[in-house]
């Protein structure tokens, strides 16, 4: 009869645990991922971009409801994008060509436009118009390249950031992206600009510190253009998502 080998298995169970635990920490990097496609700007038009835009006040836009993303969070949001209690407004996308990140813009501040893309402020903020304020959730701990995550500590001066509402092409070029403590709300005052010049601010927790700090980065306008006449690349770009 063959000896139970019991170090044998206790060996095989510690790798089982440690598979588990990897899987569990990638998880919401996936729930976070499939939620971006299912904003993807890529299955929207112009005409259907400018319906949302005018429906984006039914949506919330409470800061203080905003909470940590951790696993629970991001199941919970994966969750009622699926059965469809949430549904998502969006009003076009954001995209970063040096950190090559891009991201829909979603309509409020909830859990699950915060986990989707990048989500406003407010209800009636314009894009190339005083400042256009947005927010999004902090993956780094799962992938960078979620959202717009490879934006913390890797943005300087002069860095291009686009937006689009599929009609108009809004160029920004940043001149601030720093450390911020979390009650510096002023910066994403909807009335804020760079002297008189609109702006696009980019707000996200940092890695470690969320509840006390903001990583900010903001652009000020220098171009508009058509979409239909941006480069390609600028288009994939917004697309790749």
């Amino acid at each position: 009869m063959r000896k139970w080998d019991w170090k044998r298995w206790f060996g095989i169970v510690l790798m089982v645990i440690g598979i588990s635990m990897i899987i569990y920490h990638y998880v919401p990097g996936i729930q976070v991922w499939l939620n971006q496609h299912d904003v993807s700007i890529a299955s929207y038009n112009a005409n259907q971009i400018k319906d949302n835009t005018a429906k984006a006040a039914t949506e919330s836009f409470e800061i203080n409801d905003v909470k940590t993303a951790t696993p629970e969070e991001v199941a919970a949001s994966r969750e009622r994008i699926k059965n469809g209690q949430d549904q998502l407004t969006v009003l076009g996308a954001v995209y970063m060509p040096t950190q090559k990140s891009s991201a829909s813009v979603v309509a409020g501040l909830s859990q699950s436009a915060l986990l989707s893309g990048v989500g406003t402020f407010y209800p009636d903020q314009k894009m190339g118009e005083k400042n256009y304020p947005v927010a999004f959730h902090n993956m780094s701990t799962v992938a960078p390249n979620l959202l717009l995550t490879d934006m913390v500590n890797n943005t300087k001066k002069g860095d291009k950031i686009y937006l689009t509402d599929l009609d108009t092409v809004y160029e920004y070029e940043t001149f601030f992206a720093d450390l911020v403590p979390a009650t510096r709300l002023d910066l994403v005052a909807e009335d804020l600009t760079e002297h008189g010049q609109p702006i696009i601010t980019l707000q996200s927790c940092p890695p470690v510190g969320a509840d006390v700090s903001r990583y900010i980065v903001q652009g000020k306008l220098v171009k508009t253009f058509p979409y239909e006449q941006a480069d390609k690349d600028i288009i994939d770009g917004f697309n790749k998502v």
